[in-house]
């Protein structure tokens, strides 16, 4: 119902993301957003601010084969601007998903992130509070891959220092950011000082230097590295085969 100060209701509400994981269950998240914009003295003299009559995050699975939808977590918006704070799928592997939160704090202006590992069998959501755990050590959060099933994280970190020029790390050599990985268990441990990390295979974190363009591979259980001579990168499929560019 419209107001003197606000109108008519309006319905914002859709899908934000969505990754399908493995091949039978989908983590969404959705929005659900009524406002009213302001009007006459209340829209007075920038426009005034919008009231939201529904304000709710939403994080669930729908598993394809049964059809069966859960809501994993439906959270009021009470940390973040109106409007904002929406949940995000980052990336899914296996049965682990993770899950960031992000806006402008509510109390204030400032931009805030959260993170959450989400077990797609299970539905436990966990936060992991990466932006401030890699900041006592100095680094700020950039790049995140899941490395194995069981949610270990490998974290590709500048220094605080460096990640406010990190619009130049294609001409500035002298960033090279930590490849870190951060286990379930919340423990942190250092892969590499490197900024070539080429891709997870297995248990291991490969990566190269530029130096010697020698490859080497981290070994997530045993913690341990080794070098990689002669590693080839694999193989990509021809998609030039068959076709022709005469017209």
């Amino acid at each position: 119902m419209s107001s003197p100060f606000h109108g008519p209701p309006r319905d914002k509400s859709q899908f934000i993301s969505a990754q399908l994981a493995g091949d039978q269950t989908v983590v969404f998240t959705f929005y659900h957003g009524v406002y009213r914009m302001a009007q006459g003295i209340a829209a007075f003299p920038d426009g005034g601010m919008a009231k939201y009559d529904v304000d709710v995050n939403i994080l669930g699975t729908f598993h394809i084969p049964s059809g069966k939808l859960t809501v994993v977590r439906r959270q009021k918006n009470r940390d973040w601007q109106p409007g904002q704070g929406h949940f995000h799928v980052v990336m899914t592997r296996g049965p682990v998903a993770l899950i960031s939160e992000a806006g402008q704090v509510r109390d204030g202006y400032t931009s805030g992130v959260k993170h959450y590992i989400l077990n797609i069998t299970t539905h436990e959501l966990k936060p992991v509070w990466l932006k401030e755990e890699l900041a006592e050590k100095g680094y700020a959060l950039s790049e995140m891959h899941i490395a194995n099933d069981e949610g270990t994280l490998l974290l590709i970190s500048p220094t605080l220092e460096e990640d406010k020029r990190q619009m130049f790390w294609d001409r500035d050599a002298s960033i090279i950011p930590q490849l870190w990985l951060r286990y379930p268990t919340g423990e942190y441990v250092k892969v590499a000082a490197c900024r070539h990390f080429e891709r997870v295979a297995g248990d291991d974190i490969i990566y190269w230097q530029p130096t010697t363009r020698i490859f080497y591979a981290f070994n997530i259980k045993t913690r341990q590295t080794r070098p990689l001579p002669g590693y080839k990168q694999p193989p990509y499929q021809d998609v030039t085969e068959g076709v022709s560019a005469d017209k």
